[in-house]
């Protein structure tokens, strides 16, 4: 039985763009989920704990639907972009802000390339700085005197190259190794739990509802990270043979997301309680279990690094008018790009305060302002005569008031975090 969401698409669109070449349905779900699921799993019991326990439990569920609406009526807005637009049926090397600009003109196409660039290299800046912090801590018992600083270069010495591929199709493989290294690692960190539980060697957990505004918004923004990806659902859309079924490959996708999200963050806060660390695996007990999740998810980092910051270097090299084929303009444009996450990782070097400053403010706007107001823009102009039924209008509309409000407070409380006395750390430039 077709899900109710794909029905709509086929009915609203009437597309069967089929592609000779391109990705998969399947391929599509997997890339979705490859690219979301992945550093903010770990974070998601400390996440729960600040927006208050089992409540901040609720909002996760909440947040994960509300996405999954969101980025299929993303889906929604490239097919009848495409209907009305038959230009549009060729390769787009921006087509997030392509549907700004046909929706609402050049200033929204603009704010969504801005937006864009900053959630793409500031997660891109979280991956490797968590990457090199997991390699750091990997190597502590070693006396290996190399820390993330260095780390940190030497990864991106190492990605560089893989960062000169063009658009999804042609790293395919990167998604299926990224989405196996999460699910495993999630398995590990619920099982550990479960067992640290079970050895009696753990005080009573404090699972009480405690929160304060600032706590439950920093935990807003980074159950929000933990669902971004949309900047990236137009470009692995654009890529795939049968276009007109991405909306089912986001609700495959989420469906695999929340099924890894779940066990983690309820097992985690369940064990731990509020003393539950930022990242779960330094809250469980340490053992070979431990070592080999880290280095799966440094794993996952890398592979899924190179999915997540294409759209941002697709784009950069669509406004600077650079050919879409591989030569030296491609090498230079994304190596600048990388370089930029380096200097920001070495300025900076706590992935947290970055993860809660881009999920609050650009991740936000992405998955939960942006898409709605384009298909309730589309549906308005180009297919007036067919409205959007009054509930899913009034179940847009909250989404992009949550994601408004919600939005502007996380932001807030991630400022002030980061200025915040003690939070100051030295850059690893500075002697």
């Amino acid at each position: 039985m077709k899900l109710k969401i794909f029905e709509a698409f086929q009915q609203e669109t009437g597309t069967n763009n089929e592609k000779k070449h391109g990705i998969s349905l399947w391929q599509a779900a997997i890339f979705i989920a490859a690219q979301i699921a992945g550093s903010g799993v770990l974070a998601l019991p400390k996440a729960a704990s600040d927006a208050g326990g089992w409540l901040g439990l609720g909002i996760m569920l909440v947040l994960c639907v509300n996405a999954t609406f969101s980025g299929a009526h993303l889906g929604l807005c490239w097919a009848i972009a495409e209907k009305h637009y038959p230009d549009l049926k060729a390769h787009v090397r921006n087509p997030y802000s392509t549907l700004g600009e046909k929706a609402y003109g050049k200033w929204l196409s603009v704010l969504i390339s801005i937006a864009m660039q900053i959630e793409l290299i500031g997660t891109g800046t979280v991956f490797l700085l968590l990457s090199a912090q997991i390699i750091e801590t990997l190597l502590l018992p070693y006396n290996l005197s190399v820390n993330a600083c260095i780390w940190l270069l030497v990864l991106a010495a190492l990605l560089c190259p893989a960062m000169w591929l063009g658009s999804p199709k042609d790293f395919w493989q990167f998604g299926v190794g990224a989405l196996l290294t999460t699910l495993t690692t999630c398995i590990i960190a619920t099982v550990e739990s479960i067992n640290d539980a079970s050895s009696g060697l753990l005080p009573p957990p404090d699972t009480s509802v405690t929160l304060t505004p600032k706590s439950f918004f920093l935990g807003f923004g980074v159950i929000i990270f933990s669902f971004g990806g949309a900047s990236t659902f137009p470009t692995i859309q654009n890529d795939m043979r049968e276009r007109e079924k991405f909306p089912l490959s986001v609700v495959i996708a989420f469906m695999a997301i929340i099924a890894m999200y779940l066990p983690v963050t309820a097992a985690g806060f369940a064990v731990y309680g509020h003393s539950v660390q930022s990242s779960i695996l330094n809250s469980i007990s340490s053992g070979p279990a431990v070592t080999a999740a880290q280095i799966l998810i440094a794993l996952h980092l890398l592979t899924a690094f190179v999915i997540l910051t294409n759209p941002a270097t697709q784009n950069i090299e669509y406004l600077l008018n650079i050919p879409h084929k591989f030569g030296w303009k491609r090498c230079l444009v994304r190596t600048c790009v990388l370089l930029l996450m380096v200097f920001i990782g070495e300025s900076v070097r706590d992935f947290g305060k970055v993860l809660a400053l881009v999920g609050g403010s650009c991740t936000t706007m992405l998955n939960m302002v942006f898409p709605p107001i384009i298909f309730l823009k589309f549906k308005a102009t180009l297919e007036s005569e067919s409205p959007v039924p009054l509930w899913r209008k009034i179940y847009l509309i909250a989404i992009i008031s949550i994601g408004v409000v919600g939005g502007i407070a996380a932001t807030y409380s991630a400022i002030l975090d980061i200025v915040g006395p003690g939070s100051f750390r030295r850059p690893c430039y500075l002697p």
